[in-house]
């Protein structure tokens, strides 16, 4: 299927209690009209992807998706932003300003560095109580709970320093 919702069987989002061939060609009909409005709205949504230390990940998700890998790692910059034209890697936005060859620390440790910043606070909502005092790194709920908050710390703290703000 190659992430191509066409080639979904559509009898598989219709409920098949008629025999009435007519129903399910109506059915059909009506099932491609929604993939094709959901194609179209999707084609329009200007996605924002975040991520901590992606790169691998868009790889992974490109093979999977779209298809094989472009030749180059240029080639596959190109085409993963013409997919997804806003990706944000947190740990290439901590390392904003710092060498380009020092290492980055890992997730969990760039957000207890960050989470020392009072402004914005984040807070887990409180039916959500999985993740409240307790850490489970590289549990993928948790990873992405992580990521979420050092985006926004980082996105406070860059916007603060920003020189149109001086």
């Amino acid at each position: 299927m190659n992430g191509d919702i066409d080639s979904l069987p559509v009898e598989w989002f219709y409920e098949h209690s008629s025999q009435d061939l007519m129903y399910h060609e109506h059915k059909k009909k009506l099932v491609r009209d929604k993939f094709r409005k959901l194609k179209q709205k999707l084609r329009e949504k200007k996605h924002v992807i975040v991520g901590h230390n992606l790169f691998t990940d868009l790889g992974f998700l490109y093979t999977t998706f779209i298809g094989p890998l472009p030749p180059t790692v240029s080639g596959f910059q190109q085409a993963i932003h013409k997919i997804l034209p806003c990706i944000m890697d947190t740990k290439y936005i901590a390392s904003e300003g710092q060498d380009s060859m020092s290492s980055q620390p890992k997730l969990k440790d760039l957000l207890r560095k960050y989470k020392k910043l009072e402004i914005p606070k984040v807070y887990l909502h409180e039916e959500h109580t999985t993740y409240n005092g307790v850490e489970k790194e590289h549990e993928a709920g948790y990873d992405s709970w992580m990521t979420a908050e050092l985006f926004v710390k980082l996105s406070s703290k860059l916007y603060n320093e920003a020189d149109f703000r001086k």
